[in-house]
């Protein structure tokens, strides 16, 4: 299955060149599509209006010591068979520079491969407040003792289905709300909770690895004709839907 979705990503994925929409364009040019000199040159000359479109840098020296964390994290647990640095090295460069472009001030890990997620965005974007929420206690007095060198990691205790509602219930408004394992019905609870929120800003959703299972692919398709969905990007590795951009539904699919 993984074969025949990755062979119909390859064929379908396009550049800047197909992108009609200018927040789309913007965020693909700046964190999205691997780093070209020349080409930034050109758009801000044929482009000005795009606020500066400089592109986001990799940081090597950074993406090492994100590497080494994720490495250190199943040890930590004494799980030393699990591997925590399932992202290849290439996503982990584009999840930095997508955090670096949203900027957001909140982030919400609904759990998921032993906390390597929420460290990954801890490591990448120290600047903001991260909540991990587990389901089980023994777990988290685990990740606990494990994320100590992530300060900005706050573990909660809290089952799937009800998370968003918990998260919004502790007046943890997020901008980002990472998953890793998903299905629909836990994604549409998380949107119908934020459009309880009255003053809940634009809602990022990543979502890890949308192909590595049928219960993540599924959620990834229905989730795009969610109608409070507006932009969806399937990247592969990633997916990411936007919710409470006020403008028509487009689907992109977007090579990295």
């Amino acid at each position: 299955m993984l074969i025949k979705h990755y062979i119909q990503y390859k064929l379908a994925a396009r550049n800047e060149h197909a992108i009609h929409s200018p927040f789309v364009f913007d965020l693909y040019c700046r964190a999205l599509k691997p780093q070209q000199g020349r080409y930034f040159q050109l758009i801000r000359v044929a482009a000005p209006d795009l606020n500066a479109p400089t592109r986001i840098e990799d940081n090597p020296a950074e993406v090492a010591n994100i590497v080494i964390a994720l490495k250190q994290l199943p040890l930590l647990l004494k799980q030393p068979n699990h591997t925590s640095t399932h992202q290849p090295i290439k996503t982990i460069k584009l999840l930095a520079r997508l955090l670096k472009y949203l900027k957001p001030s909140k982030i919400v890990d609904v759990g998921g491969s032993l906390g390597s997620s929420a460290l990954l965005c801890a490591k990448a974007y120290p600047q903001a407040e991260i909540y991990l929420f587990e389901a089980s206690k023994e777990k988290a007095t685990l990740l606990e003792k494990a994320l100590a060198s992530a300060p900005n990691i706050t573990l909660e205790i809290g089952e799937r289905k009800t998370l968003f509602a918990q998260v919004l219930e502790k007046q943890i408004v997020p901008n980002i709300v990472y998953a890793v394992h998903y299905t629909y019905e836990e994604l549409s609870a998380y949107l119908h909770a934020w459009q309880m929120q009255t003053n809940a800003p634009l809602l990022t959703f990543i979502l890890e690895k949308p192909y590595t299972n049928a219960e993540n692919l599924l959620a990834w398709q229905q989730i795009q004709q969610h109608p409070c969905v507006s932009i969806s990007l399937d990247l592969y590795e990633i997916g990411l839907f936007f919710v409470g951009k006020n403008q028509a539904k487009q689907h992109f699919v977007l090579r990295f």
